[in-house]
């Protein structure tokens, strides 16, 4: 989560980018934090779950999606438009996914950590309320627009990567624990548990597991076959999905 290196070329303008996406033109897609301070004081996954160095960030310092241009070598910060949630972005995993139809349009996917909406109440008690955010851009633009939160605590649990559908209605992800928070999170690690599990959620019937008892899940990624590879963190493996 530090600098991007690009052909060993640093590009200052991107730090502490957790996942990017290459587009097929070339145009590369990322999802960032303002600086690698602003990431260990809020990164669920890790339990780093400061809120109140979070409260008082400015609005120069929030997460952000970004694009590079490697022919230019152009960073753009891409303007959010139409977000209701006053909390903003906490960004995680991400998907950038063109729509069946029209090839220039874009769907974008992303993993939302938010802190409780109350901020009397401690994070470290209750842990993230997380969600997943949907959003439509075209491709260069340089805004994204939000079009739905998907939010359902007893699915969307502890999520870390995540693959979306080509309609902006249905993606998959990953959580990487069974529990936002408590011991039990320590103890599956240490001993092996096979705790992790993969989310399915479709505008239309909800969300539901897809599929359970996997251990230490982090990435997730869709083949040209249509199946789904997730990749356990701790395990060194990837284990593969028919849909």
């Amino acid at each position: 989560m530090g600098l991007i290196l690009i052909n060993s070329w640093i590009l200052k303008e991107l730090k502490a980018c957790e996942k990017f996406i290459i587009h097929p033109s070339g145009l590369v897609y990322l999802a960032c934090a303002a600086t690698p301070d602003s990431r260990i004081t809020w990164i669920p996954s890790l339990n780093h779950l400061n809120t109140a160095a979070l409260r008082v960030r400015d609005r120069t310092a929030e997460d952000y999606v970004a694009t590079y241009n490697h022919q230019t070598g152009k960073v753009t910060k891409l303007h959010v438009r139409g977000l209701p949630d006053p909390r903003g972005l906490n960004l995680h995993g991400m998907d950038v996914v063109a729509d069946k139809h029209d090839p220039d349009h874009l769907w974008m996917y992303l993993v939302n950590h938010r802190p409780p909406l109350d901020p009397s109440i401690d994070a470290h008690q209750v842990g993230a309320d997380s969600v997943v955010e949907i959003f439509k851009t075209k491709l260069g633009s340089n805004s994204i627009e939000w079009v739905r939160t998907f939010a359902d605590p007893s699915i969307i649990v502890t999520p870390n990567d995540i693959v979306g559908g080509a309609d902006g209605k249905e993606f998959w992800f990953t959580n990487d624990y069974r529990s936002k928070l408590g011991p039990s999170r320590q103890l599956h690690a240490l001993f092996r548990i096979k705790s992790s599990s993969v989310g399915y959620c479709h505008t239309d019937t909800g969300c539901k597991t897809a599929a359970d008892e996997l251990y230490a899940c982090n990435g997730i990624t869709r083949t040209h076959d249509g199946r789904m590879w997730v990749a356990s963190l701790l395990g060194g493996y990837v284990t593969v999905h028919a849909l």
